[in-house]
């Protein structure tokens, strides 16, 4: 595989067509470069536009939510004790 990143420290992300680090992608080794070619932000922005619209999704993360509740609250208490037990 060459090293791309020693002769260029630049990629240009398909989805907003800028020039960023390669800091900023994720990694891939299919890819000829070893990371893939939309940015980690435009992948980010992405998901949240599908989660934010997906009525299907959104009913999930609600179900979820009432299934777990209780487990989530008792987390956050013990989560809570335990910050408080080693901070003495």
């Amino acid at each position: 595989m060459l090293d791309m990143k020693s002769k260029n420290q630049t990629k240009k992300c398909i989805s907003c067509n800028k020039m960023l680090h390669f800091d900023l992608f994720h990694k891939n080794k299919a890819m000829k470069d070893g990371h893939i070619n939309t940015c980690k932000s435009c992948i980010s922005n992405t998901h949240k536009e599908k989660r934010k619209n997906d009525p299907n999704i959104k009913m999930k993360d609600k179900d979820h939510y009432a299934k777990y509740k209780d487990h989530y609250k008792d987390y956050r208490n013990n989560k809570s004790n335990k910050e408080k037990l080693t901070s003495d």
